[in-house]
């Protein structure tokens, strides 16, 4: 049984730490990666390995313009890092 929840982080004792991110999984086998960056500058992350016969798609990224700010179907992530700009967040969905 897997958890509903994955917590993405380094180092929890990082008390200085600005960035969270976790993945939620659903029954289907989807899931949703959602990351938080507070700080005042860039943070790459290595994204998670998404679930079977699924790819990351990304629906929300804050940085962005509108309307590439949120795409409802999501674009395809074609790396496995992202580079997640300062006080932005993002979210991507597992589809097929």
């Amino acid at each position: 049984m897997q958890n509903d929840i994955t917590w993405h982080e380094d180092n929890w004792d990082n008390y200085d730490s600005k960035f969270l991110a976790f993945t939620l999984h659903d029954k289907s086998g989807g899931g949703v990666y959602l990351a938080f960056n507070a700080h005042d500058l860039f943070v790459k992350v290595l994204l998670p390995t998404p679930p079977t016969n699924r790819r990351w798609f990304r629906v929300v990224d804050t940085n962005l313009k509108s309307p590439d700010d949120f795409v409802l179907n999501g674009v395809p992530c074609t790396e496995t890092t992202y580079n997640i700009a300062p006080y932005s967040s993002i979210l991507l969905e597992a589809k097929f």
